[in-house]
């Protein structure tokens, strides 16, 4: 795996999170300056759906995404009859 080669990967991840965090609360601090309180609503109520749609088309797109989904969405029903899937069930 990548990121077992490569250890600082997931801190570069983490990283770029951040600076993407921050370029929003700037992004948003400026615009309450010079908007009212309600546009700024709006942008800071819509920007995380589009992110969201965005990361969603990105990731439908990996290789693999087909077969995930589909583990997803379609249940194996026999192993719904095993007792240790029936232990786990009840137990939650």
């Amino acid at each position: 795996m990548l990121s077992d080669r490569f250890p600082f990967l997931w801190s570069m991840k983490l990283l770029d999170c951040l600076r993407v965090n921050c370029l929003l609360d700037m992004t948003t601090h400026k615009l309450s300056r010079h908007f009212c309180a309600l546009q700024v609503v709006y942008v800071t109520a819509i920007v995380p759906y589009v992110v969201l749609v965005i990361l969603f088309i990105w990731n439908i797109q990996l290789e693999g995404a087909s077969l995930g989904i589909r583990y997803y969405l379609i249940p194996d029903w026999d192993k719904l009859g095993e007792a240790k899937v029936s232990e786990e069930l009840c137990l939650n």
